[in-house]
């Protein structure tokens, strides 16, 4: 698995199921994002992590401040939609439209888009990334780019065990992947491999036609469960 697919694959879960993360996964996500990098190694982040009852509790008081329309007051200033930069405003506008028309009608995809966000996506384990008020502004960004290591480190790991065996896979070949994404340029890099797996998606009918033509002997193997590249698309291809 390569930093590409993964960069491919990351979407933001809406409704996760039920499954709950063992605590050596959540400890081995953060360990590798400990390689991020950060001004003069400061490293000012710190992760705390919520699963089980004390997650149960959180939820339910999020779920009580929405009911109360009690007013947050978070440490970061927060804009309207409509304060935002043009180009900004443009594509939340377009996501939500696209968002909406995956429902049956507006007031479905609100009721259940804003029920899955107070019960905070129903994820089985929440890491909450804090930075000491003894730090700079700019301790954010560094505390931004280790969560993003969160992210693709749970990514990879994910792509890599998903649908095996526990304790089938071993762990050099995701932290190598997950290593990767420290290297300068690595993510102009992965923008072009993404944008150019439109051009193997093009060439299936070639590929189809070729085959149907010439009949040639194939052996074709399929990871059946693979996320990225699904088995529904072998039997298209």
């Amino acid at each position: 698995m390569q930093v590409e697919d993964a960069i491919k694959a990351r979407h933001a879960v809406r409704d996760f199921t039920d499954q709950p993360v063992a605590k050596e996964t959540i400890q081995e996500i953060v360990r590798l994002a400990q390689q991020t990098p950060s001004w003069v190694n400061s490293e000012p982040w710190r992760v705390y992590a919520a699963t089980g009852q004390s997650l149960t509790q959180i939820r339910q008081g999020c779920l009580d401040l929405a009911a109360q329309k009690v007013a947050t007051s978070p440490d970061l200033k927060t804009m309207s939609r409509d304060d935002w930069d043009p180009r900004p405003q443009k594509l939340m506008k377009d996501w939500g439209h696209d968002l909406v028309h995956s429902f049956a009608d507006f007031d479905e995809a609100h009721t259940v888009m804003t029920g899955a966000s107070d019960a905070l996506n129903n994820a089985p384990a929440i890491l909450f990334v804090t930075i000491p008020k003894q730090t700079p502004d700019w301790a954010i960004l560094d505390a931004g780019a280790f969560m993003q290591s969160l992210l693709l480190a749970a990514t990879i790991k994910g792509q890599y065990l998903t649908g095996e065996k526990p304790g089938t896979v071993g762990p050099d070949g995701y932290s190598l992947d997950i290593a990767h994404t420290t290297e300068p340029g690595y993510a102009d890099r992965q923008d072009d491999l993404i944008f150019d797996y439109q051009t193997n998606v093009a060439l299936y009918p070639q590929f189809q036609d070729y085959v149907r033509q010439y009949q040639p002997d194939i052996l074709a193997a399929w990871g059946k469960n693979d996320p990225s590249f699904i088995y529904p698309g072998a039997p298209r291809s």
